[in-house]
């Protein structure tokens, strides 16, 4: 058993430093440089940190060589950038006056992995119980053969649900949260859109950057 942490500090930020206001209006009468249009930049004000708690076993059963283990991790990854500009890869921020409200999910942030392998010697050949008597070329070709897997299970990535329209007249403009769209098992597409609802112009949406839990996953592999 095992803590793993780490923390990212001075990360870039994709950041539009003349954002207009949300609200109705031409963007130069509600932005900060009106003789300007976008004026992005890169500053490194982001930051990060990731902590885990991480599980491990491994178990041989039996005379014949089965041996099994696994591995279990429970951790956050949580920030307002990653390494990178646009911490999320897509989205901008909802308003660039307040970054610092949409710090949240990073995008490597998976809450449950579990890894499980086996690997088992097959009972044929030279000191096993079936073969062990064959002559030398028999326990060649029988002998000394294993069959193993391995699987991964693991929790859904976060992603972040956008507007179709710019609602908010002003660029990062976000559907409002009404409900609880992660609170559904196997959510419909239906059920989903239902938790979301299309916000006023005002600049106020409660929809954070990667706030939404994708399915989970599972990958199964085995092979002798």
């Amino acid at each position: 058993m095992a803590y793993v942490g780490n923390a990212g500090r001075k990360a870039y930020l994709d950041y539009n430093y003349n954002q207009p206001l949300a609200g109705p209006g031409s963007v130069a009468s509600r932005s900060p440089y009106p003789d300007f249009g976008g004026l992005a930049g890169n500053p490194s004000w982001g930051t990060n940190n990731y902590n885990a708690l991480q599980v491990k076993l491994k178990k041989e059963i039996g005379p014949d060589g089965l041996l099994i283990s696994g591995a279990y991790t429970w951790g956050k990854a949580l920030g307002t950038s990653v390494s990178g500009i646009k911490f999320n890869g897509q989205v901008p921020f909802r308003d660039t006056r307040h970054w610092k409200d949409d710090a949240g999910s990073t995008p490597f942030d998976i809450r449950h992995i579990l890894a499980l392998s086996w690997v088992y010697e097959l009972p044929f050949g030279k000191g096993k119980p079936f073969g062990g008597s064959a002559n030398r070329a028999t326990q060649a070709i029988i002998g000394g053969w294993k069959f193993g897997g391995i699987g991964t299970f693991q929790s859904g990535h976060y992603s972040t649900p956008v507007d179709s329209v710019n609602n908010s007249n002003a660029g990062g403009s976000r559907p409002d949260i009404t409900g609880n769209p992660n609170g559904f098992s196997h959510p419909s597409k239906q059920a989903m859109l239902s938790q979301f609802s299309t916000p006023a112009c005002s600049g106020v949406h409660r929809s954070t950057l990667l706030g939404m839990l994708a399915p989970a996953q599972s990958r199964v592999r085995a092979s002798p």
